[in-house]
């Protein structure tokens, strides 16, 4: 058969399709590549051919991108067409029937014009009904919220022990841990309290460097993975295989007013008849989450699988301030109000910045709440027990900072400060610390110190005279001692360090 027949062929696709929604997400961007190879398909599964339905799909992907999709065609076939970028692109095949997804298919494609199959001798793709997957988890040093969802058995927590080798240091669940005694033996030995690997729990694992790991085996569908939510809080799982924004997740799962999820980096709340806010969260394979349940009886949480709802991508802005959350097992949240000058901010350019001793442990700017209307940080803060914590804010329009807060708070593992109807308020501009200088006044030209703790890092220094003017602006790592002016009178100093806080004085040369 000629290309220009084939191409007419999957022409036909969405005329001779059921038309239904995409399984696996959003639909393939067509544009993207520059080639597309037609296919006319039968489906088997273990050698017996699908029955007909509405539901079945066909997906064709190169690695893990969806590259084309269809549901059957009238005939009892499958048209798809699969768009790639060269003839050495591989293209593997997903089926779905409505209730199973099959991933083990017996046939791989090349890229090709001329296509595969007609609708008298289709292309055959057979699906082996034994499903099993393989799990890569990418592990930072440190400490990682990890699940799965794979089906292990009784020796799951042996696979994950072998996995992680001597880069493993210990692995908990909320009730139970073990450690490697790799250090102490200079082999790897677990040792610990009792514990079985359950797709339905969230770990923590700590290693020692940067590493991956995988594990393989039979996936499981999380319909028959119930959790029990018990009041207060519950380490979970996520046992799904792809990434999906919260809301969908949680699938027909009702809340109670004020409940919390939160991950190693974020937090959301709970608004009845509003939903999840902030509402831009997404769950990922592989990680675990914390779930604060308000209900007084236990809940049960299935977590969805619909695939027609996956988390878009977003592309964000970077914080301000960065922080490493694998630093540490804990952290804790604030739902918070911001005020400078007693004024409450309104603003997206403010972002909050928790610190304990300088080190930043978390940051999130402002985003507005329409239900309250109101706009609120919400903080998830890394730490460990009775730390101090401190913040700072940033204007991210100019990259200024403006000064540190007054208020304190001390690290209680899963605090939460505040909430949308009560948030926890924030001030800053009242707290600007004075700056001795020395000597002070001084003569023409002459030097002069800047008196500030020795452990902070000046970052910017201005200069302004009795006028107003700036007479010096100078920004970097800079050095507490100071070149004079040759003008005699008034100057304002304000000197920013690197921990965020803001020293104001005032400088005469006579």
């Amino acid at each position: 058969m000629n290309k220009r027949l084939l191409f007419l062929m999957a022409s036909l696709l969405l005329c001779g399709a059921v038309s239904a929604q995409n399984y696996w997400g959003d639909d393939p961007n067509s544009h993207a590549q520059p080639s597309n190879t037609p296919i006319v398909a039968s489906v088997t599964i273990g050698g017996d051919e699908v029955t007909a339905s509405n539901d079945l799909r066909l997906g064709a992907f190169v690695g893990e991108e969806l590259r084309g999709i269809a549901a059957q065609h009238t005939d009892g076939n499958f048209w798809i067409q699969v768009f790639y970028t060269d003839a050495n692109d591989n293209i593997t095949f997903k089926f779905y029937d409505g209730t199973d997804e099959y991933t083990s298919c017996e046939t791989t494609l090349a890229g090709s014009e001329e296509g595969y199959g007609t609708p008298g001798a289709p292309q055959v793709l057979n699906f082996t009904t034994t499903q099993t997957m393989t799990q890569t988890s990418t592990l930072a040093g440190g400490w990682n919220w990890w699940s799965t969802p794979i089906e292990f058995g009784d020796n799951g927590l042996e696979l994950l022990e072998n996995a992680l080798g001597n880069n493993g240091l210990s692995i908990n669940s909320q009730n139970a841990s073990v450690t490697n005694w790799y250090s102490t033996l200079g082999y790897d030995y677990w040792w610990g309290d009792p514990m079985t690997l359950q797709n339905e729990v969230g770990y923590r694992i700590k290693v020692t460097n940067d590493c991956s790991i995988s594990l393989t085996g039979a996936p499981v569908n999380p319909e028959n993975h119930e959790i029990t939510l018990v009041p207060n809080w519950n380490w979970i799982g996520y046992p799904v295989r792809t990434e999906q924004n919260l809301s969908a997740a949680l699938g027909s799962f009702i809340p109670s007013a004020d409940d919390i999820i939160k991950g190693q980096g974020w937090t959301s709340s709970y608004w009845d008849g509003f939903g999840w806010w902030p509402d831009n969260c997404v769950l990922t394979p592989g990680d675990s989450y914390m779930y604060k349940s308000n209900a007084s009886n236990n809940r049960t949480l299935v977590f969805s699988n619909s695939r027609s709802n996956n988390a878009a991508s977003e592309t964000r802005e970077p914080l301000y301030w960065q922080n490493n959350a694998h630093n540490y097992a804990d952290n804790l949240s604030i739902i918070a109000v911001v005020y400078i000058n007693n004024e409450e901010q309104r603003n997206f350019d403010c972002e909050i910045g928790a610190f304990v001793n300088g080190e930043s442990r978390g940051s999130a700017r402002l985003a507005y709440f329409e239900p309250l209307d109101r706009w609120y940080a919400v903080l998830t803060i890394s730490g460990q027990k009775d730390e101090e914590i401190g913040f700072n804010i940033v204007n991210r329009h100019n990259n200024q900072i403006i000064s540190n807060s007054k208020e304190k708070v001390v690290f209680v593992s899963d605090a939460i400060y505040g909430s949308l109807r009560d948030p926890y308020s924030i001030h800053f501009g009242n707290t600007d610390m004075n700056l001795t200088i020395f000597p002070n006044p001084i003569e023409k030209g002459e030097s002069f110190k800047l008196d500030i703790p020795v452990n902070e890092q000046v970052v910017k220094v201005m200069v302004t005279d009795a006028m107003g003017t700036i007479v010096l602006s100078e920004t970097g790592t800079l050095d507490h001692t100071i070149n004079g002016f040759n003008t005699p009178g008034v100057y304002i100093l304000e000197v920013l360090t690197h921990s965020g806080n803001l020293y104001h004085g005032k400088l005469i040369v006579k």
